[in-house]
């Protein structure tokens, strides 16, 4: 039996388990057709950038299906309004942003069990848990992208903050410290501003 982890919680906490899912599907480009007057076919415009995915999972409750299923609801309603992360226990290594959009009903078997499903409004994009990991490089450092998917430009962020340390003979010393981090995986990166005034970095 499978499950899915929306905002850290599993599905089977509410006794729902998933007989079928297009998790692994992708998102669709974004492209604007336009007729020619007097040619055949269309011109494709490439508008850059992928369309949202709906998710769909159908699920099954195998008991206590009016608790359950009432239950599950309340929580879903609660994230109808902004995008939570959400994977499926097969694919640990990966997971998507997505809010709940879809309408609820419930087959019932007995009064007992049922089947129904589901649906999220995902971002396009599907996320690896290993770019939420933080990690520190040295100044000059490259990051390459690992799968063989086009890597979307990184949202490379520089704060900086004052530190303060006390040097060999006591005294109170400041210094200047520097970090970049990605805001979009959560992959932070560190150096010392004394070394290098900006982060350069290469995905």
């Amino acid at each position: 039996m499978h499950e899915f982890i929306y905002d850290g919680l599993p599905s089977s906490v509410f006794g729902a388990y998933i007989a079928s899912s297009n998790f692994l599907d992708g998102a669709s480009r974004d492209v604007s057709p336009v007729m020619i007057p007097g040619r055949n076919g269309n011109l494709n415009l490439d508008n850059k950038r992928f369309n949202n995915f709906t998710l769909v999972e159908n699920l099954y409750i195998r008991k206590d299906i009016v608790q359950n299923a009432d239950a599950l609801r309340q929580f879903l309603a609660a994230h109808s309004t902004t995008y939570y992360p959400i994977e499926e226990d097969f694919t640990p290594e990966i997971f998507r942003m997505a809010r709940y959009s879809g309408a609820f009903a419930v087959e019932t078997f007995d009064h007992v069990g049922g089947a129904f499903s589901i649906e999220f409004d995902c971002k396009p994009q599907r996320f690896l848990k290993s770019g939420t990991v933080m990690q520190e490089i040295t100044s000059g450092s490259t990051l390459n992208n690992s799968v063989c998917f086009s890597a979307v430009n990184p949202d490379l962020r520089k704060w900086c903050a004052d530190d303060r340390y006390a040097d060999g003979h006591g005294h109170r010393q400041q210094q200047r410290l520097c970090r970049c981090g990605f805001g979009s995986n959560g992959l932070l990166l560190r150096h010392d501003e004394s070394e290098q005034q900006g982060c350069s970095v290469r995905a």
